[in-house]
C-alpha cells in the first residue's frame, strides 16, 4: 500500500511539472503571436501614389492587355530567368 501510493505521488508530481510545462509553453506562444502582432501592425513600406492613366504609351498599355488577358505574364516580367520588369511603368 505504501509503495502504491509513492508511486501515485510520484505520477501526481510529473503531471506537475507537466503542467507547468505545458502553461509556459502557452505563454510563450502567445507572448510571441502578440509581439508579431505589434511589430506587424503598421507595414514597413509606405504607399505609393498611383501615377495617372495618361503617364503610359498607349502601345505599351495594348501589349499589357493582349498579354495578361492570354495570361503570359512571364512575357513582360521574366528576362533570362531573373524576375526584372522590362518597362518602367512608373515615369
Amino acid at each position: 500500500m505504501i509503495r502504491a501510493r509513492a508511486l501515485t505521488q510520484e505520477r501526481l508530481e510529473e503531471f506537475a511539472v507537466f503542467k507547468k510545462l505545458l502553461i509556459a509553453t502557452a505563454a510563450l506562444g502567445c507572448l510571441g503571436l502578440a509581439g508579431f502582432g505589434a511589430l506587424a501592425w503598421k507595414p514597413a513600406i509606405a504607399p505609393v501614389a498611383r501615377p495617372a492613366a495618361g503617364s503610359f504609351a498607349p502601345e505599351l498599355v495594348a501589349k499589357g492587355e493582349v498579354l495578361a488577358g492570354g495570361g503570359y505574364c512571364a512575357a513582360c516580367l521574366l528576362f533570362r530567368g531573373v524576375f526584372m520588369a522590362r518597362f518602367d511603368l512608373t515615369e
